[in-house]
């Protein structure tokens, strides 16, 4: 691991115990029981956990990019879970049919645009452009620091132009 999480819990008497990041990479460099344990990584907390945790989780993972990846290859389009979205300011009933059609070409175009992002970089999105959340507020919420919303925020921002630029003669 090339930077240290936040937090580390380890199992002791049945009862998760905080450890320093420190502390954890002692015991695992210097007792061989120890750097047998099972650990996870979540929103930058490595928790200890049983090897089947450890399996099912990784084996969920695995899966759901598998599932992307055939999706993507396969052109399907994903709808991404932006209940926001669907709550647009002008009722499309007032508008005349032409209208009608751009605006749902262009939700269309949102959406196939967002299936190519990943789970967690749709809900960054969704947070900060459909719940309206600060950068600050999603960093508080997810336990990590602002910059590291901001710089994934600009890392999206950079792949969404690319995938419109992709799609934009479709």
């Amino acid at each position: 691991m090339s930077y240290a999480p936040k937090k580390v819990f380890i199992l002791e008497n049945g009862k998760y115990v905080e450890i320093s990041y420190e502390e954890h990479s002692k015991r695992k460099t210097n007792d061989p029981e120890y750097g047998e344990k099972y650990f996870i990584l979540v929103d930058d907390i490595l928790m200890e956990v049983s090897h089947e945790n450890y399996k099912s989780y990784h084996q969920y993972n695995e899966h759901e990019k598998y599932v992307t990846k055939r999706d993507k290859k396969k052109g399907v389009m994903v709808v991404p879970d932006i209940p926001g979205l669907w709550q647009v300011k002008v009722d499309i009933n007032t508008l005349n049919e032409d209208e009608q059609k751009a605006v749902q070409k262009l939700i269309r175009k949102i959406f196939q645009v967002l299936s190519y992002l990943g789970r967690k970089d749709r809900e960054i999105i969704r947070a900060i452009y459909v719940e309206r959340l600060t950068e600050k507020q999603l960093a508080e919420k997810q336990g990590v620091r602002q910059q590291t919303i901001h710089r994934k925020k600009q890392r999206i921002l950079k792949e969404l132009k690319s995938i419109k630029e992709l799609l934009k003669d479709e």
